[in-house]
């Protein structure tokens, strides 16, 4: 991924996770730091919306289902936002991907969990099709 002439290099690698599960949030993290990222993390719609405003994250990993909406609607919103956000959802539900057809979500992929960091990160670093492609 390059650099813009409007983002830090560190920005770059910055990735917001959002989900309401702390435990996988947390372990999401961990493996995204050792792959180099900066990560920050949001358990609702509300937390990951401050913290995309203020940190203006490159990336956005975003769990469909979440206490205060769905996660839909804020790729939707942070897409609207910021149009060069790298945004995969990711859900428990196989299904969930259906919601939106195609990127009218803002998301660029959908993945069904448990979902794989590495794989992830050549997404992000590439652009190369995850194995599972938004349905």
């Amino acid at each position: 991924m390059s650099q813009t002439a409007h983002e830090p290099f560190d920005a770059v690698r910055r990735l917001l996770i959002v989900d309401d599960d702390t435990a996988l949030a947390r372990m999401l993290a961990w493996s995204f730091e050792d792959l180099g990222y900066e990560v920050l993390t949001a358990v609702d719609c509300g937390s990951a919306r401050r913290l995309a405003r203020a940190a203006r994250p490159a990336h956005a990993l975003i769990d469909c289902h979440l206490p205060d909406g769905d996660g839909h609607s804020l790729a939707s919103e942070l897409a609207a936002a910021r149009p060069a956000l790298q945004i995969v959802l990711m859900s428990a539900d196989h299904d969930a991907g259906r919601h939106d057809a195609g990127s009218a979500s803002g998301a660029q992929r959908f993945f069904a969990k448990p979902v794989y960091p590495a794989q992830l990160h050549r997404l992000f670093t590439t652009g190369a099709t995850p194995m599972v492609p938004l349905l």
